[in-house]
C-alpha cells in the first residue's frame, strides 16, 4: 500500500508502508490450530448450507466430480469410514479404502506411555542414546508441541530407526516412508489417513504434493471436533460463550477441543482421574491463547455446573485394550449418568 501525507509546511512526505503478502492457506487439515477463526467459522456455516442442500435432494453440487482420495486406515474404524465414504461420493468423488493390511507406516513396536509408567520418558532417552553407539544420531526435538518428543531422527524421510513419543505412547520402528507417499499422491487428488503416531500424518503431509486430511492420530482428531462444533450450531446456534463439560480420559479429543479454544473463545472443562490429565503443553497452549476459559479437574460433579454440552468419550482407545480392568477401575465416578447430568442442569 502506498501512502502520500501532507506535512505542515504542505511538501508530500512520500512514505511507503509494505503490507506483508497474504500468508497461503494450508492444504492440509492436520489440526485446527492451522486455520483461524474465520477460516473455521466458514468452514462450519458452508457445511450447513451443504448439509441443507444434500437432504433437499440437489445433487447438483459435485465439487468432487472426478477426484480421488485414498483413505489410509492403519487405525480402521467403521465409523469414519462411513462418514469419509458417502461424504466424498455424495460430493461426486470415488474413495478407496486402504486397510492396516494394505499399508504399512513403517515397522512399528508402540508401547503405552499410561500414567503407571511415568520412566518411559527417560527410558526412551537411554534408548536413543544406546543407538548413538552403533551411529544412530540422538536428537530431542521439542518445537513440534503437537507431537511431543521425536528420538533419534532428522526431518527427512530415510533415517531407519526412529523413537517417537506424544503424549500417549513411545513408538519405536523402522521406517522409510517417502516412497509409499510419494505413490499415493501420485495416484489420488486427496490422502485421508486415519494412524497411530501423529508423526506419521506430518511425514504425509510433508512429502503429498496432494492435501492431506487427518482423519485421527493418538494426538488428535480435528475432524470429529468439528462435527461436534457443527452440532453445536445446529442445536445451541453458536459455539462462542458456551461451556463444554468433557469428562473421562485426557486424550486425543480432549486435545482436539483445547486446540479449538485456541481459535474461538468458550469455557472448556476436562475432568479425568489424576494421571490422566491431556498433554500440559497443549493445556498451556490453549490457556496462552487468552480466549478461552480452560480448566482441568480431577471433581467432575463440581465442574459440570451450568454446561451447556456435556461430553465423554472410551476410557480405553485401540491400542489400550490390556488396560481395560485397570481403567475401568480408575474411571469410576467419571461417567455420565442421570447424576451427573441433573447438576449440569437443563
Amino acid at each position: 500500500m502506498v501512502k502520500a501525507a501532507s506535512s505542515g509546511n504542505d511538501e508530500v512526505n512520500n512514505h511507503v508502508d509494505l503490507e506483508e503478502p497474504p500468508k497461503q492457506a494450508p492444504k492440509d487439515f492436520l489440526q485446527i490450530i492451522d486455520f483461524d477463526k474465520d477460516t473455521i467459522m466458514k468452514v462450519l456455516n458452508r457445511a450447513i448450507e451443504v448439509k441443507a442442500l444434500i437432504k433437499s435432494g440437489d445433487k447438483s453440487f459435485q465439487p468432487f466430480k472426478g477426484k480421488t482420495m485414498v483413505m489410509i486406515f492403519a487405525k480402521p474404524s467403521m465409523r469414519t469410514r462411513v462418514s469419509f465414504e458417502t461424504g466424498f461420493f455424495l460430493l461426486g468423488g470415488h474413495a478407496i479404502y486402504l486397510g492396516p493390511d494394505d499399508i504399512q507406516m513403517g515397522k512399528r513396536g508402540l508401547f503405552d506411555k499410561a500414567a503407571k509408567n511415568q520412566e518411559f520418558d527417560a527410558a526412551a532417552k537411554e534408548i536413543t542414546k544406546a543407538l548413538t553407539t552403533v551411529g544412530i544420531s540422538h536428537i530431542i526435538d521439542t518445537t513440534a508441541i503437537s507431537i511431543g518428543r521425536r528420538y533419534g531422527r532428522t526431518d527427512e524421510i530415510g533415517v531407519p530407526f526412529v523413537v517417537a513419543m506424544d503424549s500417549t505412547n513411545v513408538t519405536i520402528r523402522e521406517r522409510d516412508d517417502k516412497e509409499q507417499i510419494q505413490y499415493f499422491y501420485g495416484y489420488n487428488d486427496i490422502i485421508m489417513a486415519r494412524v497411530f503416531a501423529h508423526q506419521d500424518i506430518l511425514d504425509l503431509a510433508k512429502y503429498a504434493s496432494v492435501p492431506v486430511i487427518n482423519g485421527l492420530t493418538d494426538y488428535n482428531h480435528p475432524c470429529q471436533i468439528m462435527a461436534d462444533a457443527l452440532t453445536m450450531l445446529e442445536q445451541i446456534g453458536r459455539i462462542e460463550n458456551t461451556k463444554v463439560f468433557y469428562v473421562g480420559d485426557g486424550n486425543n479429543i480432549v486435545h482436539s477441543w483445547l486446540l479449538l479454544a485456541d481459535v474461538l473463545p468458550f469455557h472448556f472443562v476436562c475432568a479425568c482421574p489424576k494421571g490422566f490429565e491431556p498433554d500440559a503443553h497443549t493445556v498451556e497452549m490453549a490457556r496462552g491463547a487468552g480466549i478461552s476459559k480452560i480448566e482441568i479437574t480431577n471433581r467432575p460433579r463440581e465442574a459440570v455446573k451450568g454446561a451447556d454440552i456435556v461430553y465423554t468419550d472410551v476410557w480405553a482407545s485401540m491400542g489400550q485394550k490390556e488396560e481395560v480392568d485397570y481403567r475401568k477401575q480408575k474411571f469410576q465416578g467419571f461417567t455420565v449418568d442421570e447424576t451427573l447430568m441433573e447438576i449440569a442442569g437443563p
